[in-house]
């Protein structure tokens, strides 16, 4: 690369110093503007986004994604409780190397979800819970599979919650279930060959009520 310099006479030795502390500061100034610049396309892109369509429960994915989405259309967060709520959860795949879509809470034969917990009306819902699976506990148990023959282990896992406002997108607070109770076999499991499959506890719908109440049943 060519040097360029500017100027008719090389500077004596206190210019020099000072344009040396000049060029220092000009330097600073670029990298605090870049570094402005690169915070604000960060903020933009990782910022959430309005989601003008229609409320369907599915839609309701989009606002535990990345980029995250908002819903206009949907109720706001305020008057008396119980406050609908959706809930989302991300689990990780059998190989535990990434994380499946979204998928939305649904009570096994012994539970029975409270109206406001996945309300059947998408109009009513006010909050969202984003349920992400943080850690992995001891085993629980082992899920057998015929065919072919391979024996999983199950293990429990810790979920952390963020709450968001369906509305805004804004976050409301955040919450744990540090030992999902739910450990069932499901009837297909996919892996890659050179993983080694696990599985993972998921929460009860009694555990999720619990860990929102302070969202969902406050006043």
């Amino acid at each position: 690369m060519d040097q360029v310099t500017l100027g008719g006479r090389p500077p004596g030795r206190g210019a020099g110093k000072a344009g040396t502390t000049l060029g220092a500061v000009v330097v600073v100034l670029v990298l605090l503007v870049v570094a402005a610049l690169g915070y604000g396309t960060w903020s933009w892109a990782a910022g959430p986004r309005a989601n003008e369509g229609p409320l369907e429960s599915r839609a309701f994915e989009d606002g535990c994604a990345w980029p995250r989405e908002y819903f206009p259309r949907a109720a706001a967060y305020t008057g008396e409780a119980p406050h609908p709520v959706q809930i989302l959860i991300e689990e990780h795949a059998a190989s535990g190397d990434y994380y499946t879509g979204m998928v939305l809470l649904a009570p096994n034969a012994a539970e029975r979800l409270p109206g406001y917990l996945n309300p059947r009306e998408t109009a009513e819902v006010q909050l969202l819970a984003c349920l992400d699976q943080t850690g992995q506990g001891r085993q629980v148990r082992t899920c057998r599979f015929a065919e072919p023959s391979a024996t999983v282990p199950v293990y429990e896992a810790t979920y952390d919650i963020t709450v968001y406002e369906a509305r805004t997108g804004a976050k409301v607070g955040t919450a744990v279930i540090p030992a999902a109770a739910t450990a069932s076999c499901p009837m297909l499991l996919s892996y890659d060959s050179d993983d080694e499959p696990k599985i993972f506890t998921r929460p009860s719908a009694r555990q999720v009520d619990d860990a929102l109440a302070s969202f969902t049943r406050a006043y």
